[in-house]
């Protein structure tokens, strides 16, 4: 019949492990989808990636970050969603399926694939000219 406080969560520690990519609230229903993004250089690994981040980051003491952090959210409503696609703009059937549960449309599915495709033209882009000027660590 002790007065024990609750067990704190330190969210300094937390922070410094397990940062989500983007946290989306929703004011009217008063939750919160997590969204941790992975970009894989194969269509091989997409199931695998998405499987490894909802491993480290669907765990009870993000979910709980989550809603200390924001405050006006309800107990249990964190979700945490996956966003995995591969360099060409291909995502995940799941990561498909759940943003489509989410509310995302067709239309913004797509633009989510296309911007994926251009940012990783951008970024061979700059790695080619980087090599060209001899800063790639790959030249011999």
């Amino acid at each position: 019949m002790g007065s024990e406080s609750p067990q704190s969560l330190d969210t300094e520690q937390l922070v410094e492990s397990k940062v989500p990519d983007l946290v989306a609230i929703n004011g009217e229903s008063k939750s919160a989808l997590v969204l941790e993004v992975a970009i894989c250089n194969s269509t091989d690994i997409i199931n695998s990636r998405y499987t490894d981040k909802l491993v480290k980051y669907d765990t009870v003491e993000v979910r709980e970050c989550v809603t200390l952090e924001t405050s006006s959210l309800t107990a249990g409503a964190v979700e945490v969603l996956p966003v995995v696609l591969n360099f060409r703009g291909a995502m995940s059937p799941v990561s498909c399926q759940r943003l489509r549960t989410a509310g995302l449309t067709d239309d913004e599915l797509t633009w989510l694939e296309v911007k994926t495709l251009k940012g990783s033209a951008r970024v061979f882009r700059q790695w080619r000219k980087a090599c060209q000027r001899g800063r790639c660590g790959n030249q011999r």
